[in-house]
């Protein structure tokens, strides 16, 4: 169980969380595995001026899921990525979060990377009453002025410039068995995924890293997992990039 606790400790530092959350003590909660696979959403676009983010977004994701299929935490029983096309009309946009929701079984959902997407998926979540959380990408404060507890932000990190692997790591962007700091994924990201990709596809992963979390340590409860993500810590700033509503 040690070992369970310490890599669940080290997701949570990857994805900014303080872990105050004055619940069940790591690795000593229900998990994901009774379930089966989390089914998280990717509600993103896929086509049009914005797709780029999109990808950007998908493949930050598959990386942070990547990192955690080698991790082998004993109530981790996998992720499966549901995408969900933001680039559509309004009502189309809505049937799909719907058809997520209801036949895919997806209880979270990542993304909102424009402001008319956050808040459609903000309506939608509201509309279900606590069955779904929503974490925006998006650089929209309004989304989490709404007093929906389900809707939250996670706002990107200050880049760390400089602070880049070493050099054996440099030449091994395929290897993630090495990393344990934030800065391992922001240099990961843009080797994999371009420079330009790497902000977007950086804070995807670290969202991803911080949902999974809290999906292993509160079980998938959007209420508790929107506590946990955003309880604040007298240990530094590091929480306030998880912005719950208010």
């Amino acid at each position: 169980m040690r070992c369970g606790v310490s890599k669940i400790r080290l997701l949570a530092v990857l994805a900014g969380i303080c872990l105050q959350f004055p619940g069940t003590a790591l690795g000593e909660s229900t998990g994901t595995s009774a379930a089966g696979p989390l089914r998280l959403g990717l509600f993103i676009p896929t086509e049009g001026g914005d797709a780029e983010a999109g990808r950007a977004v998908q493949g930050g994701a598959a990386l942070a899921l990547e990192f955690l299929e080698g991790t082998r935490i004993p109530a981790f029983s996998g992720v499966e990525l549901v995408v969900i096309p933001s680039s559509l009309p309004w009502g189309a946009q809505m049937g799909e979060l719907v058809r997520a929701f209801y036949d895919r079984g997806v209880r979270i959902i990542i993304g909102g990377i424009d402001r008319e997407a956050a808040h459609l998926a903000g309506q939608f979540v509201a509309r279900e009453k606590g069955e779904v959380l929503f974490v925006s990408l998006g650089d929209d404060p309004t989304i989490t002025q709404t007093g929906v507890p389900w809707l939250l932000r996670h706002l990107p990190a200050d880049p760390d410039e400089g602070d880049s692997p070493p050099a054996e790591r440099r030449d091994s962007p395929g290897d993630l068995s090495g990393v344990t700091r934030p800065a391992d994924f922001q240099w990961m990201c843009a080797a994999r995924l371009g420079a330009s990709a790497a902000p977007k596809a950086l804070l995807a992963c670290e969202t991803v890293l911080g949902v999974v979390s809290a999906a292993i340590e509160t079980g998938i409860d959007p209420d508790r997992m929107a506590r946990f993500l955003t309880t604040p810590s007298t240990g530094g700033p590091e929480a306030q990039r998880w912005v719950g509503s208010n």
